[in-house]
């Protein structure tokens, strides 16, 4: 059950980096990119996630496949509250719950609250990294499996605000259950990699930087980020290996495969995890210096769990140079300067 879950989360996981780190939704697909969107759905292009949107930036969780959950910036909040909302919203429970402990009475919060604020308590580096396997890209999946547990446990909320909220009995709570153990100590793991989906990838990146030649530095990304959607996709038997394998080294880059899904990458980011839009990028160039991004991605690989797509400094470089909206700007030059992986997240999240 505990990989079922981990193999739904992932899809709208990595959703959630992109320096703005993200993006991706679907219309007039064809039969083979068809699906629904929001949480699971079927085919290539199964998950609806926001477009470009800050590390908080809007979008759904998407489902597996090809088309996975847009980071849209750091923290993609999968949450009925706009990003900012959300960080304001934390506030102000900080505030009621600061004026609560005065008077000596903290009340129970609903679950939806409960795991905004114990997510970021699995998900901190400091003071205390207590979730070794998560981290801040992976709040939107935190406090979706802390929901899910809240939701089993008629007792989980009042216990957590009895305990103040405070966060090392926030994770030991939330790791009485076993599923929720398991993901905080090993992390949103990868699907496993599909030779078919590499190739596919790689031949989708190369058509692209054909007609973009500003995407020429994140082709190695693009291919990589392609390909780990297309994985996603066949480890939830949304597809095949074979549909994936219809998309090779010999298709032609006229394909309507192709010419759909680079569309999709230019209009919305979309068909990869973590891309931003890539129109900017391609009709005006990049707006971000490449040294902003390789300084962004030098302290996200090094930040990054073990088994993190964000390991990877070509997937990280691909999420942050296409960031075009002036907010997410701002994170990125933060996050370049950033010492420490708390400082890093702070970046992102604003707190």
């Amino acid at each position: 059950m505990r990989d079922v879950f981990r193999w739904m989360a992932h899809a709208g996981l990595v959703a959630v980096m992109a320096v703005g780190v993200v993006g991706c939704d679907d219309d007039d697909a064809d039969p083979a990119d068809t699906g629904a969107g929001g949480t699971g759905g079927a085919a290539e292009d199964m998950g609806g996630a926001g477009g470009e949107g800050g590390m908080g930036g809007e979008g759904g969780a998407g489902g597996g496949g090809e088309d996975m959950g847009g980071m849209g910036g750091m923290v993609e909040m999968d949450m009925a509250v706009e990003p900012d909302m959300a960080v304001e919203a934390d506030m102000a429970i900080e505030a009621d719950m600061a004026i609560e402990a005065d008077m000596g009475m903290v009340e129970p919060l609903d679950c939806q609250q409960t795991c905004f604020r114990a997510g970021f308590c699995a998900a901190q580096d400091e003071p205390e990294n207590l979730c070794a396997g998560l981290w801040f890209v992976d709040v939107q999946q935190i406090v979706g499996a802390c929901v899910a547990v809240c939701n089993a446990d008629p007792d989980f909320a009042a216990d957590i605000a009895a305990a103040g909220f405070e966060c090392g009995a926030s994770v030991e709570r939330l790791n009485e259950d076993a599923t929720f153990a398991g993901l905080c100590e090993e992390g949103f793991p990868l699907p496993p990699s599909v030779p078919e989906c590499d190739a596919r990838g790689a031949k989708i990146a190369s058509c692209l930087v054909a007609e973009c030649a500003n995407a020429a530095p994140i082709e190695a990304g693009t291919a990589e980020l392609l390909a780990l959607g297309c994985s996603g996709a066949v480890a939830q038997a949304a597809m095949t290996p074979e549909m994936a394998g219809m998309v090779n080294a010999e298709t032609a880059c006229d394909d309507m495969v192709i010419t759909e899904t680079i569309a999709e990458l230019r209009a919305t980011g979309r068909r990869a995890t973590l891309i931003l839009p890539l129109e900017t990028l391609c009709a005006d160039g990049a707006l971000l210096e490449e040294d902003t991004c390789t300084a962004v991605c030098d302290n996200t690989v090094a930040c990054a769990p073990e088994g993190s797509i964000l390991e990877s400094f070509d997937a990280c470089f691909t999420a942050c140079l296409p960031t075009s909206a002036a907010q997410e700007l701002g994170k990125a030059e933060c996050a370049a300067e950033a010492v420490g992986c708390q400082a890093l997240a702070n970046c992102y999240t604003g707190r």
